[in-house]
C-alpha cells in the first residue's frame, strides 16, 4: 500500500474507520501478555479480530 510506505495512511484515531482509541488500546495492551482465552475475551469484548489485539500487543499498532 502506498500510504503505508510514504507514510500518508491515517492510523488510529486519525482513520474515521478505526473502532478503537488510545485508551483502548492502553487497556487492551495492559491486559496482555496472556492466554489464547484472553485474546478471544479482548476480541468479543471491543469487536476487533484477533490480529487486531495480537498488532497491538506487538506494537505494530497503537505504538506508545
Amino acid at each position: 500500500m502506498a500510504g503505508v510506505r510514504h507514510g500518508t495512511a491515517r492510523r488510529g484515531t486519525a482513520d474515521h474507520n478505526a473502532k478503537l482509541t488510545q485508551e483502548k488500546a492502553r487497556a487492551i495492551r495492559a491486559q496482555l501478555p496472556g492466554t489464547w482465552g484472553t485474546i478471544n475475551r479482548l476480541v468479543r469484548e471491543y469487536g476487533v479480530t484477533k490480529s487486531a489485539i495480537t498488532n497491538i500487543r506487538d506494537n505494530v499498532t497503537w505504538r506508545e
